[in-house]
């Protein structure tokens, strides 16, 4: 989870800490005050994906062989 990753870094090489970046892709659907908060101390880079319906999402989304996923 993104919380043992940032767990490590911070006590096993404390030093090299501003050395990390974290960066996460979500939909966004699980995010909560907590886990914001987390993010903002922790400056993590946060991407969030905006799914249309299924016939838009089907426009952008195909599989290697070309088929709607």
């Amino acid at each position: 989870s993104i919380y043992e990753c940032m767990d490590i870094i911070e006590h096993k090489y404390p030093e090299s800490k501003s050395l990390f970046e974290f960066h996460i892709t979500t939909n966004g659907i699980l995010l909560d005050k907590e886990i914001i908060e987390l993010f903002k101390e922790n400056n993590v880079d946060v991407s969030i994906s905006i799914d249309g319906d299924k016939r838009t999402h089907n426009l952008n989304r195909k599989s290697k062989n070309g088929q709607d996923v």
